[in-house]
C-alpha cells in the first residue's frame, strides 16, 4: 500500500508542478543549452521540454522512459536533427535534484541511440545557471500558454511551431523572427481557422479568423512560465504610436544576428596524387585540415565548426590508407566525419570590413612497398567570400592549381591536390 501511494506522489508531482529541479542553463561539448520541463495533464505526452541552442537555435522534445531519456529535435539555426539525453547515473529520472551533468546522442537523420562514435555523442558537463538564468531569445513559442480563447500548448523547432489548441485542436504556424509575428491556422472540433500572433516577449496580442481576414476577434496570451527575454524599457515606447515599433523590433538584437545566420558547409570530396614514379599509384593517407579565421582590423579569431568538431578532415595513418582509384584519385567516403559545418552571424558576413579567410593544408603520403611517398605539405589560404568554386562548388586545392584555376606547371613528382565543395 506505501509503495502505491508512493508511485502515486511520484506521478502526480511530475503533472502537477510546471517546472522540475534540471530546469537551467547547460554547458555541453556542442554549446550552451537552456531546458524548461513543463509537466501536466493537459500536455502531449504528459510535458515537454525546451530552450534555446547556443542562442541561435531551438532544442524541443519530451521526457520518456518513465522519465529517464529526453528526446526530442533541435534547430542550430541552419539545419534540423534529433537528439536523446539520458539521466546520468545515480539518477532515477530528470525530475531528480541535483542534476548538472549528463550525456546523449544526435543526429541528423536519426538521433543515433547510443553511438558510441564520439561526433555524435552530445555530452552535457555542467550547469552553468537554474531556473532564472534561463532567458531564451529564439526558443520563444515553446511552452504553455494562456490565453483569451483558452490554454495552448506549442513546440516550437527552428522557425516551424506545432501545437496543441486547448482540448478542441490542433495549431501549426511559422514565425518570423524580423516582424516578430507568428502566422498560421488552428482547428476547432475539426474547423479550420486563422491566427497572428504579435510577440512581445512573454506575452502576445494577435487576432484570429475563419477566413484570412481574420475578422473573428482579438487573441491575446501570456505565457505560463515566464522564460522568455524581457523586452527591456529602452527597447519600449510611451508612445500607443510607437508601440508597435516596439513589438517589431523587441530582441533585435539577439534575434536579427542569429536567426539567419550564414551556414558554410566544406565536404572533401577526394585525395589524388601527382605522377606517381615509374607509374607507381598507391593507397593513399595523411592529414587534410581546415580553418576559417573572422579577420577584423585589429584581430583575428577561428570560427569553431557545428559540434566543435576537429579541424582536421582526415587524419590517418598508412593502416587506414584509402583505396587508389584510378584517374579520379581515392574517394572519400560519403560520411559525416568528412564534413563541417559553420554558423556565421549574417551581420559580419556582410560587413565589408570583417574578413574570412579558409585555410586549406593537406599533407598526403602513400603506401607502395618499400619506403612510403610523401607528396610533401601543401597549405593554401583562400578568401572565402569570394573562393572560386565552380558550378557544382567544387575546387581543387594543391598539385596543378592555384586559387581554383588549373595551372599547367608539367609533370611534378611527389605533389598532391585534394577535392572540396564547399556549399556558401
Amino acid at each position: 500500500m506505501k509503495k502505491l501511494i508512493l508511485i502515486f506522489a511520484l506521478v502526480f508531482s511530475f503533472n502537477s508542478n510546471a517546472q522540475s529541479f534540471s530546469d537551467g542553463v547547460y554547458n555541453t561539448n556542442y554549446g550552451t543549452i537552456n531546458l524548461t520541463f513543463e509537466q501536466g495533464f493537459e500536455y502531449p505526452n504528459g510535458g515537454i521540454v525546451y530552450g534555446d541552442y547556443k542562442g541561435i537555435g531551438t532544442i524541443t522534445g519530451s521526457t520518456a522512459n518513465v522519465g529517464k531519456e529526453i528526446v526530442g529535435n533541435f534547430h542550430n539555426g541552419a539545419a534540423e536533427g534529433k537528439f536523446i539525453f539520458f539521466s546520468p547515473s545515480g539518477k532515477q529520472h530528470f525530475f531528480d535534484s541535483g542534476i548538472t551533468s549528463f550525456n546523449g546522442n544526435w543526429g541528423y537523420g536519426t538521433d543515433n541511440k547510443y553511438s558510441t562514435n564520439p561526433d555524435y555523442i552530445w555530452k552535457v558537463t555542467s550547469k552553468a545557471g537554474g531556473k532564472d538564468a534561463v532567458k531564451n531569445v529564439t526558443n520563444v513559442w515553446s511552452g504553455k500558454w494562456n490565453t483569451t480563447q483558452g490554454y495552448i500548448i506549442l513546440q516550437q523547432v527552428g522557425n516551424k511551431i506545432t501545437g496543441k489548441y486547448h482540448d478542441v485542436g490542433n495549431i501549426d504556424a511559422t514565425y518570423n523572427p524580423s516582424t516578430k509575428k507568428l502566422t498560421g491556422t488552428f482547428t476547432n472540433n475539426g474547423k479550420k481557422g486563422y491566427l497572428e500572433y504579435s510577440f512581445e516577449g512573454n506575452s502576445f496580442k494577435g487576432k484570429w479568423g475563419w477566413t484570412t481576414a481574420l475578422s473573428g476577434g482579438n487573441w491575446d496570451g501570456t505565457k505560463h512560465v515566464k522564460n522568455n527575454k524581457v523586452i527591456t524599457s529602452s527597447s519600449t515606447s510611451t508612445s500607443n504610436n510607437q508601440n508597435s515599433t516596439t513589438i517589431q523590433q523587441g530582441l533585435t538584437s539577439d534575434a536579427n544576428s542569429s536567426n539567419n545566420p550564414k551556414k558554410i558547409t566544406v565536404k572533401l570530396l577526394h585525395i589524388f596524387q601527382g605522377n606517381g614514379v615509374f607509374n607507381r599509384f598507391p593507397d593513399l593517407y595523411g592529414i587534410v585540415s581546415v580553418d576559417i579565421i573572422k579577420v577584423t582590423q585589429n584581430s583575428s579569431e577561428s570560427v569553431r565548426s557545428f559540434g566543435n568538431k576537429s579541424k582536421y578532415l582526415l587524419n590517418s595513418t598508412e593502416d587506414y590508407a584509402f583505396r587508389y582509384g584510378g584517374n579520379d584519385g581515392s574517394a572519400v567516403p560519403n560520411s559525416p566525419q568528412y564534413t563541417r559545418e559553420y554558423n556565421i552571424s549574417s551581420q559580419d558576413w556582410n560587413d565589408r570590413n570583417v574578413k574570412f579567410e579558409i585555410r586549406i593544408t593537406h599533407h598526403i603520403k602513400g603506401k607502395i612497398n618499400g619506403p612510403n611517398q610523401d607528396y610533401e605539405k601543401y597549405t593554401e589560404v583562400f578568401d572565402l567570400k569570394t573562393i572560386p568554386v565552380d558550378g557544382s562548388n567544387n575546387i581543387w586545392v594543391g598539385y596543378n592549381y592555384k586559387n581554383g584555376n588549373y595551372v599547367d606547371y608539367g609533370l611534378e613528382f611527389d605533389k598532391s591536390r585534394v577535392l572540396f565543395k564547399i556549399i556558401k
